[in-house]
C-alpha cells in the first residue's frame, strides 16, 4: 500500500510537471502556439487565424489572410512555416513581398523563429546567381530533430527578372504579400506565378477586398482556377449583369444600385469564408489597458525666447547673421549656420579635404511662413540655425543641444528619473 502511495504521489508530480504552462517575458505561451515559435506569444486571434491556416493546409485549399493591417498577418505565416516543419514539410517556402518589407520579413522570421533558415534573395544577377544554390540546402534543426529548407524572400521585381528559374523549385508554400497586387488578371507578376509549382498557395492583404467582381475574380482564379476559371459565370451567380442592364438606362448610378451591389458583395464574402478570413481591429479584445496622454508643459529656453522675439519682429536674419560674424571673429570656433541653407544651397559646402566654405554675400534665410518657423523654434532651435563642428563638415552635437530647448531639457529630467 505505501509503495503504491508513493507511485500515486510520484505519478501527480510529473503530471504537474509535464501541466507545467510555458512562460516567455512573463506571459503564458498557448499550447496551441508552435514550439518552433520562441520569440513572442500570439493572441487568441492570432491562434484562431494561425489555426484556420493550417486547417486549409490539411484540405489542400488555398486562401486569403485578410486581416486589418496591424493585426499581425506576418506572425501568423512564419507560425504556419513553424507548424508545416513540425509535421515534417521540410520546404522550401517562397515570400513573395514588395521590396519595402523584405528587411522586415527576414527579421520578423529571425525573431520569432531563430531555428528555422531564411534566405534574402536579392541583388544583382551574379548574387542571384549564387543564392540560388541555397534555396533548396536543407539544415538540421538539432533541438528538435527536424529538418528544414528555407523561407526564401524575394521581391516582385526578382520575381519578374529571374528568367523562370524559380518555377520548379519545389515549393511547398507560396505566399504573396500585398495580395491585392494581384486583382489584375492580365498583369505580368500574376502570369509569372502561375507557372510556379506549389503544393500550396496564400494571399496576404491588409486592405478590405475590392468593391468589383472582376478584381475579386482575379485573387480567386490565381489561387483555384480550377473553380474560378470563368469571369462571366461568377458574374452571373450574383446577377450583377442583370443589375447592370437594369440600371444602364441611366445616365448616373443610382443609390439602389449601390446597395443591391453591396449586399451581393457581402453575401459573395459570406460565401467565400471557408477560404477568406478577415478581422479588423474593432473586432479584436487586445486586452491593454486604455492610453493615458499627460501634458507636460516645457518652458522656452532663453535662447529660444530670443530667437522667438526676433521671428514675429522679422529680425531673425539679422540675428543669425550676428552669430556668424561674432562667431567668425571668435576663431571659427563654431560657425553656426543656417540650417535651411545648408539645405538649399549644399554647393557652397565642398567635401574634398580641403573643408572649405565659400562665404556667401548675404545669408540667405526665407521667412515665407513665419508660423513654421515660430513652431520651429518652439521645437528646437537647431532646427532654424545648427552649430556645426569646427571643420564646418558636421553638425554639432553636445551638451548645447540640450540645455538650449525647453523640450529636451524637461525630457533629459523625465530620463534621468
Amino acid at each position: 500500500m505505501t509503495t503504491n502511495g508513493k507511485n500515486q504521489r510520484s505519478s501527480t508530480k510529473e503530471e504537474e510537471v509535464v501541466r507545467k504552462p510555458k512562460i516567455f517575458q512573463g506571459y503564458e505561451v498557448p499550447d496551441e502556439q508552435p514550439l518552433l515559435v520562441k520569440g513572442g506569444v500570439l493572441r487568441n486571434y492570432q491562434i484562431k487565424g494561425f489555426q484556420w491556416m493550417c486547417s486549409l493546409w490539411e484540405n489542400g485549399i488555398n486562401g486569403i489572410l485578410a486581416d486589418e493591417m496591424g493585426l499581425g498577418k506576418t506572425l501568423q505565416t512564419i507560425s504556419l512555416f513553424a507548424h508545416l516543419v513540425e509535421m515534417g514539410v521540410e520546404g522550401p517556402f517562397l515570400v513573395v513581398a514588395p521590396l519595402s518589407t523584405l528587411l522586415n520579413w527576414v527579421s520578423e522570421i529571425q525573431r520569432f523563429t531563430p531555428d528555422l533558415p531564411v534566405l534574402l534573395f536579392h541583388g544583382n544577377k551574379k548574387k542571384r546567381a549564387q543564392l540560388s544554390r541555397k534555396v533548396r540546402e536543407a539544415f538540421t534543426i538539432r533541438e528538435a530533430g527536424l529538418t528544414a529548407r528555407p523561407i526564401v524572400v524575394t521581391s516582385y521585381e526578382i520575381i519578374l527578372n529571374s528568367g523562370g528559374s524559380f518555377r520548379n523549385a519545389g515549393w511547398k508554400y507560396i505566399v504573396v504579400d500585398e495580395g491585392h497586387r494581384l486583382k489584375n488578371n492580365n498583369c505580368r507578376l500574376v502570369r509569372e506565378l502561375r507557372l510556379y509549382v506549389t503544393a500550396n498557395k496564400l494571399l496576404l492583404t491588409g486592405t478590405p477586398l475590392q468593391n468589383n467582381l472582376a478584381e475579386l475574380w482575379s485573387l480567386l482564379n490565381f489561387l483555384m482556377p480550377e473553380i474560378f476559371n470563368d469571369l462571366s459565370m461568377f458574374q452571373s451567380w450574383f446577377s450583377v449583369e442583370q443589375l447592370e442592364q437594369g440600371n444602364s438606362s441611366s445616365c448616373t448610378k443610382s443609390p439602389q444600385m449601390g446597395d443591391r451591389e453591396l449586399q451581393i458583395l457581402t453575401t459573395l464574402h459570406e460565401i467565400l469564408s471557408p477560404f477568406l478570413l478577415r478581422r479588423i481591429k474593432s473586432d479584436i479584445d487586445y486586452k491593454i489597458p486604455p492610453k493615458k496622454e499627460i501634458l507636460v508643459y516645457c518652458p522656452m529656453t532663453e535662447h529660444q525666447k530670443t530667437m522667438y522675439k526676433a521671428t514675429l519682429e522679422k529680425t531673425i536674419k539679422e540675428l543669425l547673421e550676428k552669430d556668424v560674424s561674432k562667431n567668425k571673429k571668435e576663431e571659427e570656433e563654431s560657425l553656426v549656420l543656417n540650417y535651411n541653407r545648408r539645405e538649399e544651397a549644399p554647393e557652397r559646402y565642398t567635401t574634398d579635404d580641403s573643408n572649405t566654405y565659400n562665404e556667401p554675400s548675404d545669408l540667405n534665410y526665407s521667412m515665407r511662413n513665419r508660423t513654421m518657423d515660430l513652431r520651429k523654434v518652439t521645437n528646437h532651435p537647431y532646427l532654424v540655425e545648427y552649430p556645426l563642428t569646427e571643420d564646418g563638415m558636421y553638425y554639432r552635437s553636445d551638451q548645447d543641444m540640450i540645455d538650449l530647448c525647453g523640450k529636451l531639457k524637461v525630457l533629459d529630467q523625465l530620463l534621468g528619473n
